[in-house]
């Protein structure tokens, strides 16, 4: 078993700020990140194989993306890349799997940036062939810098829309439908939270310009509420939505397609912070239920920091001062500074952080999902996809008495396959509570636990050899 200082698990924003940031303060952090190369899914690399001849023309985030990755090679980091964290034990210890070789990592102090994946809604034949989140899209043209399909229709809600939008026709793609759920008029109470926020503007056009150019109308108000195909999705039926997002009995339309990406927002990645029993809050336009911190990043669990997404979503630059602030905390904690210096080194970052609140608070308003998005989750709807559980069953685990997501898993297997209930658990939430007329927040989370992403037996057979 290997003993750090320092372990930081996700290698996006947050993780590499937090470790850039430690490693200024004399620390020499483990990032841990189960992808091939470092940046998480916002500054997701190309492969070696890949060669970038023109960097202008993949826009100004891959240009950001660059400016950390270029700081993150000059820094003191062990990278330790294409290794899952299947398990968290304590005192602070890792159960790694890198590529099927087992190891234990035991650290004085833990930093969880641990991002957030898609969130979406379960609708009829959304387990077709074709049907997919925006993040999947997005990372066939990132990291492969291939197209999903020939038409293509986006639905969705949130400002992760237009740039997988605007990607996909850089890309060339053939965009037959772009809906965003919500619609515009709810924005204009909010515009006074823009003032200031020159760099979203800058980001905003350069998303809009290439829809613009390819005449790529969003149709506000609308979303997919099916996809139909004979193995393989060939069309899917979009209506329009009203101000809670349900659907308008008599405005369904056929689109014929062949892919579908959808999105409503993001949940958040939760499953290490639950085994290290750390404070959680539920926070509905910030992605469910998120890690609990203070000002300086610091959990209810002694030696665990959280940063970024895990700590509500905010986009990549709240997301890179949260973690560089957890990063001098850490080295804080850790003797590596003083508590005075800690605080003038955290103070830009906090200056940062009060300056993009406002948007990031806008932004969760905006597109915290309606309580309508769920009449398109019909009862012969699978909603666990792994185990195969339709809407009506959980309905009847609830009317047998299940009372939440624990008791819903205990009676129908919803959140015992391959994911862990990382895309049916908002789901499962969602319909709780439409069921027993409960708050969401009522229906809990799933329990975390060992195993949280799949793992070889080989690695867990190794593991079980190593000595303390």
């Amino acid at each position: 078993m290997r003993t750090v200082d320092l372990a930081i698990v996700g290698a996006g924003p947050a993780g590499l700020s937090a470790a850039i940031a430690a490693a200024s303060c004399g620390l020499r952090p483990v990032v841990i990140d189960e992808n091939p190369t470092p940046g998480g899914q916002i500054y997701r690399q190309l492969p070696t194989e890949f060669r970038v001849e023109r960097a202008e023309s993949l826009g100004r985030t891959y240009r950001k993306g660059q400016r950390l990755l270029a700081k993150a090679r000059q820094a003191d980091i062990d990278l330790m890349l294409g290794t899952t964290v299947w398990g968290l034990f304590d005192p602070l210890t890792l159960g790694l799997d890198c590529a099927g070789k087992a190891e234990s990592l035991r650290c004085r102090a833990l930093v969880l940036a641990t991002g957030a994946y898609d969130r979406a809604a379960p609708f009829p034949g959304w387990t077709l062939p074709g049907v997919m989140t925006l993040g999947g899209a997005q990372t066939l043209v990132k990291s492969q810098r291939m197209l999903p399909g020939s038409r293509i229709a986006l639905s969705g809600s949130g400002p992760f829309l237009l740039p997988v939008a605007s990607q996909l026709v850089r890309g060339g793609a053939n965009i037959v439908a772009l809906l965003e759920a919500s619609q515009p008029r709810g924005w204009l109470s909010k515009a006074g939270s823009l003032w200031g926020q020159w760099e979203r503007f800058r980001e905003g056009w350069e998303y809009v310009t290439p829809l613009i150019k390819a005449k790529t109308r969003v149709r506000f108000g609308e979303a997919v509420i099916e996809a139909r195909g004979e193995g393989q999705v060939e069309e899917v039926v979009t209506a329009s939505l009203d101000k809670d997002w349900h659907p308008r009995p008599g405005t369904e339309r056929a689109t014929a397609v062949d892919i579908v990406a959808v999105g409503y927002g993001f949940s958040i990645n939760t499953q290490l912070s639950r085994l290290c029993r750390c404070d959680h809050e539920f926070k509905p336009g910030y992605g469910g239920w998120t890690v609990k911190v203070d000002s300086r990043q610091v959990t209810s669990t002694p030696g665990v920091f959280a940063a970024g997404e895990a700590t509500g979503i905010g986009g990549s630059d709240v997301a890179a001062a949260e973690g560089s602030i957890a990063g001098y905390s850490a080295a804080e904690a850790l003797g590596h500074i003083s508590e005075s210096e800690a605080r003038a080194r955290r103070a830009p970052h906090l200056r940062q952080l009060r300056k993009l609140r406002p948007f990031t608070d806008m932004m969760a308003d905006l597109f915290a999902p309606r309580d309508g998005l769920f009449d398109i989750t019909t009862p012969d709807t699978i909603v666990c996809r792994c185990e195969e559980v339709t809407a009506a069953q959980v309905y009847q685990a609830l009317d047998l008495g299940a009372k939440d997501l624990g008791g819903v898993k205990s009676r129908t297997r919803a959140g015992m396959g391959f994911c862990q209930g990382r895309v049916c658990g908002a789901a499962v939430a969602a319909l709780v509570s439409r069921r027993t007329g409960r708050p969401e927040v009522e229906a809990g989370t799933y329990t975390g636990r060992p195993i949280v992403k799949p793992v070889s037996m080989g690695a867990l057979a190794k593991m079980g050899q190593e000595k303390p």
